[in-house]
This record gives C-alpha cells, structure tokens and sequence, in this order.
C-alpha cells in the first residue's frame, strides 16, 4: 500500500495556507505565478500529497493538453524530503493520465549558477525516476529551462504547440 495518497486542493481546502507557504518557499519570485489562478485554469490539476495520517507532504501543479501533461510546479515539504515521497508523488501523479507523456521543466543545470547544487539534485531526481532530457530548451522570466520527458518524447514542435492552446498563459 502506497504511503501518500493525493487530494485536490482549491482555495477553499484545509491546507491551501501551507500549500501557499511551501509554493513560496520553493520557488524564486521570478518563477512564481499566482497560486489561485493555477488552480482556476481549464486542463490544470492542482494536487496535495499526503501521508497516512493526514500529514500535508507537497503539492504539483499540473496542466494537461491532448496526450501531455506538463508538470508546472512540484515541491515536497523539507520535513518529507529524503524519504521516498517525491518518487512516490510522481507516480501518483502519473495515475491521473496513464497514457500521457509526462514533462518538467528544470532550470539549466549550469555550474556557476547560485543554486547549482539543487539544480543538480533535482535533476538527478528526476533522471532516476525514469525522465530522460529532451531537445526542448527555453527562456522565461530570465531563467533557462530544458524539458524532461517520462513515456515518450516531445519535440519544440510539440511544446510549443501545447502553450499555444493556452493563450493566456506566460509564454514558457
């Protein structure tokens, strides 16, 4: 039996406060967009991880189009890193649309980068977790970000594509 289960968080849940707190403390300003029009947006999940007894672990913020699902933001709690919930979280988040590639977008993984170190963990997270890189490269709000793929590949074709069917959204 799985150790998290997952629950959809709006503005009105139990733990949209300490989702609030963690999306702050683990995203930089510039990546930031507001919470609660992630959470508004057509084809968006917006998702809280669970422990057994309740505990709130992280959150993902996914938005789904045709046969991708592009993960916006993910963060696990610090007091639940290093125990196996991200991988776990992954995986439920992969039962949400079984069939559907998977994307993340990581910054670059440059070595004079001030959080170069996370940068790297988080990318050997995901690269463990059966992500392979992609050819799809971009710039926003300053940052360069490469895209990972889980079942599949995806093309800057295909990328672009998908933010082109939400026009309202940042340019990614």
């Amino acid at each position: 039996m799985s150790a998290l289960h997952m629950e959809k968080i709006t503005e009105h849940s139990k733990d949209f406060h300490r989702t609030e707190s963690l999306y702050v403390r683990a995203f930089p300003a510039n990546e930031r967009t507001p919470i609660c029009g992630l959470m508004r947006h057509d084809g968006h999940d917006f998702v809280g991880f669970y422990d057994k007894d309740e505990n709130f672990c992280g959150f993902a913020s996914l938005l789904t189009y045709g046969g991708i699902t592009h993960i916006l933001y993910f963060a696990i709690d610090e007091q639940y890193r290093e125990h196996g919930y991200g991988s776990e979280a992954l995986k439920l988040m992969h039962t949400l649309y079984p069939k559907n590639r998977f994307i993340a977008d990581l910054e670059l993984d440059i070595p004079t980068a001030e959080n170069e170190p996370q940068r790297h963990l988080r990318r050997a997270f995901y690269l463990r977790n059966g992500y392979t890189p992609s050819e799809v490269r971009y710039t926003w709000q300053g940052e360069q970000y490469e895209i990972l793929v889980s079942s599949g590949t995806i093309t800057n074709t295909e990328f672009e594509n998908f933010w082109d069917h939400f026009p309202n959204d940042e340019d990614r």
